[in-house]
């Protein structure tokens, strides 16, 4: 069940998503329950923008962004002896107003889902480097 998230006109919330699974496709839904958020997402800039982003999405409605396992750089950030933890930056922006939304996050592999996870609240622990599980969603 995904969580339900606010944020303010004109300001980002960040989020983000370890994947420690090589050749998945992955799946970030944005629900959209008031306002007009935008959703960024990052494999390498930890705080995603208008201008600073790898995918994004703008619908009005709700946003989705798919990364298909054969996307290069999700390729590189999951690669066996890849010199850091594959992390997925998402940024929210209240695009227009205040608004209100929900996020979830599908690990899919071969057609079938892995893992969903709704974002949590990234914990004073997460902070100090402790390792999380396939699909941890924190807010940071």
């Amino acid at each position: 069940m995904p969580c339900k998230e606010k944020v303010n006109a004109n300001k980002y919330e960040y989020f983000k998503l370890f994947v420690t699974e090589p050749s998945v496709d992955l799946s970030v839904v944005l629900t959209v329950f008031k306002g007009n958020p935008d959703m960024f997402v990052s494999l390498a800039d930890t705080h995603p923008n208008a201008t600073n982003y790898q995918w994004r999405s703008r619908d009005v409605e709700g946003d989705l962004i798919l990364i298909d396992h054969t996307d290069a750089l999700l390729q590189a950030c999951t690669a066996e002896g890849a010199t850091s933890q594959c992390v997925l930056y998402v940024s929210v922006f209240g695009a227009q107003a205040n608004s209100s939304f929900s996020l979830l996050a599908a690990v899919l592999s071969r057609g079938l889902v892995l893992s969903m996870r709704s974002w949590k609240r990234f914990p004073e622990s997460a902070r100090r480097g402790l390792r999380f599980p396939l699909t941890t969603c924190l807010l940071y």
